[in-house]
């Protein structure tokens, strides 16, 4: 939950059998917490059985029986047929993150805005087909990697959605009040990963200004830092010069995995069951934490320490300076007031 006490503890939320609502660590102050914020918080249960998807809000809580969910829409997920469904995972926006632009300046010095939907939710199952080969399915409601049967080869897949280069609404988001005719611009581009995947993540600052860069585990027990820009759906095959200007990188099918974009070097991480990240009081700092067999915690910067100084920073020379730079001031103001002195006497 995004609410702590005075401690900065953040307690957990979640459902009994009945759909009520119990917290960990139970306590009066975590209660009372809730209870001013129990409106704000929505809870999405996928049932793999049902293939149904019901959303639960704590809103109309009834105050003698305590916080419960209350279900306020589903939705049935379009599988036909009776495939086996082997994976299926639903992923949400992070409540703290932030985003940083709302539009993308594109070279012709147009802005490309982006479709930014608080309430998206994007669900994909994994599946074996009539033909007894897997499925990947992906419903975004409101970057993933498979294994391409057909080609016998990892793939990443990039998408991203733009609103054009009008926004709707700049200052609020509604599901209700939008025309559902005005469907957004998606941008899509496939790409092969030269070894297999583990599990992937994606990097978390506190403004949403640093670069975004992928974090993937790799089964050589290696934990690489890819850089978003190469994922980016928007390469061109033939760049030009508003590509240039925009930054993009011209389209190659295989990744790279340079040595250096390693960020655990020579160590190891092996059984990787989790990557956990999560921001700093600095902006260009991310925190990653990887547990499995092994556990392992660092800080990277995607977009270098541009609010950090360097450890060879010269600070006597620079207090110096700022020391010399007021004593002059006072010095000035001092002339300055003398010679006002002096001319008013004339």
């Amino acid at each position: 939950m995004s609410i702590h006490d005075a401690e900065f503890r953040r307690p957990i939320l979640y459902l009994d059998t009945q759909y009520r609502a119990h917290l960990y660590p139970d306590t009066t102050t975590t209660r009372s917490l809730f209870k001013q914020s129990a409106a704000n918080y929505y809870m999405l249960i996928a049932n793999r059985s049902s293939n149904a998807v019901v959303g639960y809000s704590f809103a109309k809580s009834d105050a003698s029986e305590g916080p419960k969910a209350q279900p306020v829409w589903s939705f049935q997920l379009p599988i036909t047929g009776t495939p086996q469904i082997l994976n299926l995972m639903v992923t949400f926006k992070r409540a703290n993150e932030h985003v940083h632009s709302q539009g993308r300046v594109l070279g012709d010095r147009n802005v490309l805005y982006k479709y930014l939907n608080p309430n998206l939710v994007s669900i994909v199952w994994e599946s074996i087909d009539s033909q007894e080969k897997p499925l990947i399915t992906l419903y975004l409601l409101d970057a993933y990697s498979y294994f391409n049967e057909k080609m016998r080869r990892n793939e990443i897949s990039s998408i991203e959605l733009y609103e054009g280069f009008e926004q709707v609404n700049a200052t609020a988001f509604s599901s209700i009040g939008r025309d559902l005719l005005a469907l957004p611009i998606v941008e899509q581009a496939s790409f092969i990963f030269p070894t297999g995947i583990g599990l992937m993540t994606d990097t978390e600052t506190q403004k949403g200004i640093t670069n975004k860069h992928i974090l993937i585990s790799l089964p050589t027990g290696g934990l690489l830092e890819l850089p978003r820009a190469f994922l980016d759906p928007r390469r061109p095959i033939k760049p030009t010069q508003e590509h240039a200007e925009e930054g993009l990188i011209p389209y190659v099918p295989e990744l790279p995995i340079p040595s250096e974009a390693l960020i655990n070097y020579n160590k190891t991480i092996f059984g990787v069951r989790g990557i956990q990240t999560g921001p700093t009081s600095l902006e260009s700092t991310s925190l990653v934490f990887a547990y499995g067999l092994d556990i392992f915690y660092a800080r990277i910067t995607p977009s270098k320490t541009f609010d950090i100084l360097k450890d060879d920073f010269d600070f006597l020379l620079i207090a110096a300076v700022l020391i010399a730079l007021i004593t002059f001031s006072y010095l000035a103001k001092a002339l300055a007031a003398r010679k006002s002195l002096n001319a008013a006497w004339k």
